[in-house]
């Protein structure tokens, strides 16, 4: 999980943190929601932003 939450919150592609969050909401869990929720407040790109709350509902 720490990969994803790298690339997620490192990588420059768009496309590469939007899988990173789509993914992180299909494993699932505590550390997977932290992460998700951490990124959420520092990503500017609202593809992304609209994959990480989806990757938050995911995981409910």
């Amino acid at each position: 999980m720490p990969a994803l939450e790298a690339l997620l919150t490192a990588d420059e592609t768009v496309a590469v943190r939007e899988a990173a969050a789509w993914a992180l909401g299909r494993v699932g869990g505590g550390d997977a929601t932290r992460a998700l929720n951490a990124a959420r407040e520092n990503e500017g790109e609202s593809l992304v932003r609209d994959a990480i709350e989806v990757g938050l509902m995911m995981g409910r």
